[in-house]
């Protein structure tokens, strides 16, 4: 497959595929980006609007891609979704746009009582029917110059929260639990429907896949996640939550796990213990210290997994050093292309 923005790409896609394939690694992965010289500073069009024409969007999109090249084994790529909690709008859920400070778009909770709302995968909805046609309409433009990916499934227990509200599924765990086990059973049956729907219209087999860190796979890759971890133990985590994340992961050749911040950092063992799942990737949050941060990286590489980070060309060479032959993908932004070449050589 060749990629317009991508001249190297076919060399790209051998060390991404080794990654996934071994542990053992002769240099870290590298995702550079780098501005090409007069770039305008056209904003990437995020989230895509279903409710508005694709055509702009995708020139947009087109436009804002142009504006780097893709170094090492950055893969030019689109997450093509309404929003975080796109996977809510199969369900039935509705979205609405918060104007700041990016036009997120979030699901309005609709469940009121579980007995009265049958979870099942909405064909007829506007938001599955649009979804389709996005991914046909960004294709016909955007295959050969970048790869369009499929919206983030956020499921399980997240999905639960988005068409039920966050406060009331807790208390369902606690006081409902029967009941939220049957829908969650439920999300994976939808989700399970979902998936090669998605595959043939993204050409997952051809093209391969790539998921919202950029990070690539000749065959299926996502990212999985459950934020709603952070509001409960260890426990609860893992009667609820793990059956649903080992479920999804059975459905792809390369998992990364989204660990959002230290109130779900708690449960990195239990999700390192996951064979499913080969790379954590961590979010911190600004407020947090620099030790804790580096425990977690170090907890996850001590647990057998890889890790993904935004990083510094210091901060890659000294992990690389400390942690040779391990999965570690490091994303970085460069100034320039002299910048780029110099680190890449230096492994």
């Amino acid at each position: 497959m060749e990629l317009e923005l991508k001249p190297d790409f076919e060399q790209a896609r051998r060390r991404w595929d080794a990654f996934w394939r071994s542990g053992e690694q002769e240099r870290p992965i590298l995702q550079i980006t780098v501005p090409r010289p007069g770039r305008k500073g056209v904003q990437r069009p995020y989230p895509a609007r279903p409710d508005r024409d694709p055509g702009p969007q995708i020139e947009q999109l087109l436009a804002w891609a142009a504006e780097y090249e893709y170094l090492a084994e950055a893969v030019p790529c689109y997450t093509l979704e309404f929003g975080p909690e796109h996977f809510a709008t199969f369900l039935g859920a509705e979205m609405y746009y918060h104007p700041e400070p990016h036009d997120t778009g979030w699901a309005l909770p609709f469940v009121r009582d579980w007995d009265d709302a049958p979870i099942e995968l909405k064909r007829d909805s506007f938001y599955w029917e649009r979804t389709l046609e996005f991914i046909r309409a960004f294709r016909a433009r955007c295959d050969g110059s970048l790869l369009v990916c499929a919206p983030v499934l956020s499921a399980g227990l997240d999905v639960l929260a988005a068409i039920r509200g966050p406060q009331e599924l807790l208390t369902d765990l606690m006081d409902r639990p029967q009941k939220v086990q049957r829908a969650l059973a439920d999300v994976r049956r939808v989700y399970g429907e979902v998936i090669p729907v998605l595959a043939e219209a993204l050409g997952w087999t051809e093209r391969g896949s790539a998921n919202w860190q950029s990070m690539y796979c000749s065959g299926r890759t996502s990212i999985i996640q459950c934020d709603f971890s952070c509001m409960i133990g260890r426990g609860m985590f893992r009667e609820f939550a793990l059956p649903c994340l080992e479920d999804e992961a059975s459905y792809y050749d390369a998992v990364t796990y989204h660990l959002d911040g230290p109130q779900a950092a708690h449960h990195l063992e239990a999700l390192c213990a996951m064979p499913g799942i080969d790379v954590i990737q961590y979010v911190p949050v600004p407020s947090e210290t620099r030790e804790h941060v580096e425990s977690v990286y170090e907890g996850a590489l001590a647990l057998g997994k890889g890790i993904i980070r935004g990083a510094d060309a210091a901060l890659a060479r000294r992990m690389w050093a400390e942690h040779p032959g391990r999965r570690l993908v490091f994303s970085l932004g460069m100034g320039s292309r002299r910048e780029a070449e110099e680190l890449m050589d230096s492994f």
